[in-house]
């Protein structure tokens, strides 16, 4: 089900702007740089079907995206899948208008919503972490020694609407 509303069509600079960007900032993967190149080629073929995808740019390109889609077999909840922010367009609010900016989309589906996302619990994640406790999010759980030896999965949740804590 796509949220009512107009639909814009971003993300459609090449695929492999988007995943240079998330792997100049030192938080991805080569693994899971090639799952953001399907998800975003996914995305570009049948835009809202399985993701939503919003980005925001500047002189110099993208300084960053935010992918996220319906939760399956939910009434209300949402994953966000990946936030990326250029790193010289870090600590300037970028993050915060992607998040702020997706929430707005997905409220106008219906007057609330659950978000929901993971992350790594490495110290190198810290910040991206604080990130998710300043925009609202509230830890629901870790899984130790997900991803590997000593990095635990993190979920986080945030209820958004009249009854949640609002837009980030």
């Amino acid at each position: 089900m796509k949220p009512p509303g107009k639909i814009r069509k971003e993300g459609g600079r090449p695929s492999e702007e988007y995943v240079r960007l998330a792997a100049d900032t030192g938080f991805f993967r080569d693994a899971e740089l090639k799952v953001l190149e399907e998800v975003i080629l996914d995305y570009q073929k049948d835009p809202g079907k399985d993701y939503f995808f919003l980005e925001e740019a500047d002189e110099s390109g993208s300084a960053g995206f935010i992918i996220f889609g319906r939760t399956p077999l939910t009434d209300q909840t949402w994953d966000i899948y990946w936030i990326a922010v250029r790193k010289n367009s870090q600590g300037k609010g970028v993050g915060r208008k992607l998040l702020s900016r997706a929430e707005a989309f997905i409220l106008s589906a219906g007057p609330t919503a659950l978000l929901r996302i993971e992350t790594s619990g490495k110290k190198e994640y810290d910040v991206t972490q604080e990130f998710y406790k300043k925009t609202g999010f509230l830890e629901a759980g870790r899984i130790p020694d997900f991803y590997s030896e000593g990095d635990a999965l993190i979920n986080y949740y945030k209820k958004i609407g009249p009854s949640g804590k609002g837009l980030a």
